[in-house]
């Protein structure tokens, strides 16, 4: 009697549409504070250079705690770090309700940021566990299109609370969300699909070969040489990948932070009609986040070799140029609409370059991944400290928000000028001493 085939089963798209709503909920609760902010501002009777230094405070902690978050990966595993950080961080987006001066804002701001810093080099580690190295690039960056549409659906459900029952509600309300998903998560999820009784062995196949080559274990892509975590993190190819993904972040925490405040004082946009106008730069991050995700794995496929490097490295290197193009401009256009046209545009180029963990999982090895990816994740988020406040300086000395547009394009051009220097099959071989079957670059 023929035996039947039997099918992968497919529970990895279970596991990254957690992630998905993970981080949906996670810039959901960090862009609540920027668009409730004329309301607090107004209450709690901030001044601009305080209320920068409210929205740093976060990224204090956020940096080092996404450092920190990427050694507990390689210590507790991906879901006992997912999960108890979500619960840290609802928590105090619920307790942020209670703040009533700029100390108390801070205090909670600093905290909020401990819970929220393993998130994203928690993801990265989930996507190694989970997926193929040809498919990460696709599979975290739907993780992280959570990113992109949080911010969508907050700017007009945030507005509408704080317009109808004060911004204090808004906070409790995603909170509350937060500790939902972590009683979720805990009873579905496993670190790696060995673990789970859902997981088939031809899912298992699937995930541990390279879907380029599937004669090609998918985690012999990288030989362990034994080194340690600091003999990869100082090489070109790291370091100037940590500087792009610096400007990248510069960019998007100025948009995050500052970009409804903006619209609200420099554009002269009603309070209702900024919790429309603040959505159209991240439904084009959204756009550029797939997009990019999907030409990276394209290239992989396409490449004879397998090659995990090249095709992301110059989709980084075109939109970094072109964000820098696009984002400076839209300072001094007359027009509104035309201005939230040019950082929508500038938003989706943005996010297509997000390729920076695709290029650390290509050539890290697995024992190391959480630990290096959570390195750059920290150096990244550093523009979440410094961008608030040198724009609060900005805009309280200078009465403009101008300088600011024009530095973040300054640093997306810079960055993607290092990236195409350092990123190449030298920096790989020789600098890192790394071992690649398929990992190559020009």
């Amino acid at each position: 009697m023929k035996k039947l085939k039997t099918f992968a089963t497919k529970y990895r798209y279970r596991i990254i549409f957690l992630s998905f709503l993970a981080a949906l909920i996670n810039y959901a609760d960090r862009a609540a504070i920027s668009i409730a902010s004329p309301a607090i501002i107004e209450d709690l009777q901030f001044s601009a250079v305080e209320w920068g230094f409210i929205l740093s405070a976060f990224y204090f902690t956020y940096a080092p705690f996404a450092f920190i978050g990427g050694i507990l990966n390689d210590k507790i595993g991906a879901r006992n770090t997912y999960g108890l950080s979500m619960i840290v961080w609802s928590t105090f987006v619920g307790v942020t309700a209670t703040a009533w001066n700029f100390g108390s804002m801070m205090i909670i701001r600093l905290l909020f940021g401990v819970g929220e810093g393993p998130q994203a080099p928690t993801a990265t580690k989930l996507v190694s566990n989970w997926f193929p190295k040809s498919e990460s690039a696709r599979a975290l960056s739907l993780s992280q299109l959570g990113t992109t549409i949080g911010p969508i659906i907050a700017a007009p459900l945030v507005v509408w609370l704080t317009v109808n029952w004060g911004w204090r509600l808004s906070f409790v309300i995603l909170g509350l969300l937060g500790i939902i998903w972590a009683i979720v998560w805990f009873l579905v999820a496993k670190d790696k699909p060995e673990q789970h009784k859902k997981v088939n062995q031809q899912e298992v196949d699937y995930i541990r070969v390279s879907v380029g080559d599937d004669k090609t274990p998918n985690r012999s892509t990288v030989v362990d040489t034994g080194r340690g975590m600091w003999s990869y993190i100082k090489t070109p190819y790291v370091v100037s990948i940590c500087i792009c993904y610096f400007a990248y972040s510069w960019v998007l925490f100025l948009v995050l932070s500052w970009y409804p405040t903006y619209l609200v004082n420099s554009r002269g946009v009603s309070m209702q009609q900024m919790g429309s106008l603040a959505t159209w730069p991240w439904i084009g991050a959204s756009i550029g986040l797939i997009g990019g995700a999907f030409l990276a794995d394209y290239f992989v496929k396409r490449s004879r070799t397998g090659d995990l490097v090249s095709g992301r490295k110059w989709i980084i290197v075109v939109t970094m140029i072109c964000t820098g193009l696009t984002f400076g401009p839209s300072a001094f256009v007359a027009s509104p609409n035309v201005a939230v046209t040019l950082v929508t545009v500038s938003m989706m180029l943005l996010l297509a370059s997000w390729q920076y963990q695709s290029l650390i999982i290509a050539v890290i090895p697995d024992r190391l991944l959480g630990s290096v990816s959570g390195f750059i994740q920290f150096i990244s988020t550093l523009a979440g400290i410094i961008a608030p406040i040198a724009t609060g300086y900005l805009v309280e000395y200078t009465g403009s928000y101008n300088y600011a547009f024009y530095l973040g394009s300054f640093l997306a051009a810079f960055g993607a000028i290092l990236v195409s220097i350092f990123v190449n099959k030298s920096s790989i071989s020789k600098s890192t001493s790394i071992e690649t079957n398929d990992v190559t670059a020009n």
